[in-house]
């Protein structure tokens, strides 16, 4: 495992079909194989002991709900790379909030589109 731009991992995969190990981004791990990826933070002891990372970057909006508080607004319940989507590990975030730290995942959840950056 080795970091990047301050808050990125990339892991270093040993595939099951013999091909070549390689060096994969978590957050594409995260989307193609979150349980592999999840057993291997498991594995070492968690996704902050392992890399010491105290900021999570968000892997994908998974829905949105009006607000209690401002019927106007809505929240938007955000997956954090390295962790499941269960309601333990997601959090809500406000639309200026998830746009400002993850405009890419909340353009591709309002529009249906996937890889808006490429």
């Amino acid at each position: 495992m080795e970091m990047y731009d301050g808050d990125s991992v990339v892991i270093n995969v040993r595939w099951a079909d013999g091909s070549p190990d390689s060096w994969e981004p978590e957050e594409v791990m995260h989307l193609d194989s979150a349980q592999m990826l999840l057993n291997f933070w498991r594995r070492q002891g968690g996704r902050h002991k392992a890399t010491g990372l105290r900021e999570h970057r968000v892997l994908r909006v998974l829905k949105s709900k009006e607000s209690r508080t401002d019927k106007d607004s809505r929240l938007y319940q955000c997956q954090w790379i390295g962790l499941p989507a269960s309601d333990d590990y997601t959090t809500w975030l406000s639309l200026d909030e998830v746009t400002d730290i993850a405009l890419g995942q909340w353009l591709e959840f309002v529009t249906g589109l996937d890889d808006i950056f490429g």
